[in-house]
């Protein structure tokens, strides 16, 4: 979707490809449909889709974004905290 809704889709994602990994980010629903199990429902065919042509999937998550992690553990992932490294604004 990369930075917001497009169009009159209520759901979406962004998703990048190369030869080695495939990437899905920005999971997004809009506001005015949330709770619906919209996103719930992308968000399970993605990984079925993933787990199916690859064996396995992965996913990152703000550890603040309770609903997310919610979700993503009702679809039966795994929560395992990482470290990651950022630019800081300003620099």
């Amino acid at each position: 979707m990369g930075g917001g809704r497009r169009g009159d889709a209520p759901a979406g994602v962004g998703r990048a490809r190369s030869d080695r990994i495939r990437a899905v980010w920005e999971m997004v629903v809009d506001p005015a449909v949330r709770g619906r199990g919209l996103g719930r429902m992308v968000c399970a065919f993605v990984l079925a889709e993933a787990r199916g042509r690859h064996g396995r999937a992965a996913l990152m998550v703000d550890e603040w974004n309770h609903a997310a992690v919610r979700m993503y553990e009702a679809l039966g992932m795994v929560y395992r905290p990482v470290k990651a490294a950022a630019w800081r604004s300003g620099r």
